[in-house]
C-alpha cells in the first residue's frame, strides 16, 4: 500500500511538473507567434506604405522610361523613349546597337543611363500574345509586325511597304533609309507597346510577373507585381478597370479623329 502511495504521488507530481511546463511552454509559443505575427503585419504595412509611395512616383515620372525589345539575353531589336513633351522617340541602329552590347554585358544602370526606369520585353512574350494593332489607318495582327521587327533589313523594308501602302510616303522614306532600319523596328515596336498598354494592360503586369519583362531598378512596385499570383491581376483588370480602360479606348480613338 506505502508502495502505490508512494507512486501515485510521484505520478501526482509529474502530472503537475508536466502541466506547469507544458503551460510555459504554451505561452512561450504564443508569445512567439504573436511577435512574428506582429513583424510580419509591420513588415507588410511597411512594404505597402512602400508600394503605394513607389506607384504615385512612377505615376509622376512614367514617361522618362524607355522601352527595349529582347531576343532572350543575346540582343535588343529596338527601343524607344519619350522626350518632356510626353512625344514618342524611336531610336536609331546605333543607339539600339550600343544599348545591346551593354545588354550582352548585364549592364542595366548603362542601359538606363538618365531614363527614370526600363522596360525591356522579350520577344517570345509579344509573340504569344494575341492582338490586333492599328497601323497606317488599318489592323494589323501583332504577328505580322514581330515577323517584320525580326527580319533583315531589306525584308524589313518590304514589310514597312506592304504594310504602309502607296500613302504613307514621307513614313517610308524616314523609316526605311539605310541607315534608320532600327528606327523602323522602333517605330513598330512602340505601336504594338502602345496597343497592348490600351488594350491589355494586365497582359503586361503578366509578363512582369513571369519575368518576360524586365524592369529596371526593380523598386516596391515591381517587386510586389512578381510576388502576386498573375491571375489576380487579371481578374482585377478585366472587371473592376474594364470601364475605365472603355474609357480610355474611347478618348484616343476621338484624338486620333480629331487629329
Amino acid at each position: 500500500m506505502v508502495l502505490w502511495a508512494a507512486l501515485g504521488v510521484v505520478l501526482f507530481i509529474a502530472i503537475v511538473i508536466g502541466l506547469v511546463f507544458g503551460l510555459k511552454m504554451a505561452k512561450f509559443f504564443i508569445k512567439a507567434l504573436i511577435l512574428i505575427s506582429t513583424v510580419i503585419t509591420i513588415g507588410l504595412i511597411i512594404f505597402g506604405v512602400l508600394v503605394f509611395l513607389d506607384f504615385r512616383e512612377f505615376s509622376q515620372n512614367d514617361s522618362r522610361s524607355a522601352y527595349y525589345l529582347s531576343v532572350g539575353n543575346e540582343s535588343l531589336l529596338a527601343g524607344f523613349s519619350m522626350n518632356n513633351s510626353h512625344n514618342v522617340i524611336f531610336m536609331e541602329d546605333k543607339e539600339v546597337s550600343a544599348k545591346g552590347s551593354l545588354y550582352r554585358q548585364g549592364n542595366y544602370s548603362g542601359i538606363l543611363g538618365t531614363e527614370y526606369k526600363i522596360f525591356i520585353v522579350d520577344f517570345e512574350f509579344l509573340s504569344q500574345t494575341n492582338l490586333s494593332v492599328q497601323l497606317f489607318e488599318k489592323s494589323v495582327d501583332c504577328g505580322i509586325i514581330l515577323n517584320c521587327i525580326k527580319s533583315d533589313d531589306a525584308e524589313l523594308k518590304k514589310c514597312i511597304y506592304a504594310l504602309a501602302g502607296s500613302s504613307n510616303r514621307e513614313v517610308l522614306t524616314t523609316s526605311t533609309d539605310s541607315t534608320g532600319a532600327e528606327r523602323a523596328r522602333s517605330m513598330l515596336f512602340a505601336s504594338v507597346m502602345s496597343q497592348l498598354l490600351l488594350k491589355k494592360p494586365y497582359r503586361v503586369i503578366e509578363g512582369i510577373n513571369s519575368g518576360l519583362i524586365k524592369v529596371y531598378p526593380e523598386t516596391p512596385m515591381f517587386v510586389a507585381m512578381k510576388m502576386v499570383p498573375a491571375p489576380l491581376f487579371r481578374k482585377f483588370f478585366s472587371k473592376d478597370l474594364k470601364a475605365d480602360i472603355e474609357n480610355l479606348k474611347v478618348r484616343v480613338t476621338k484624338n486620333e479623329t480629331s487629329g
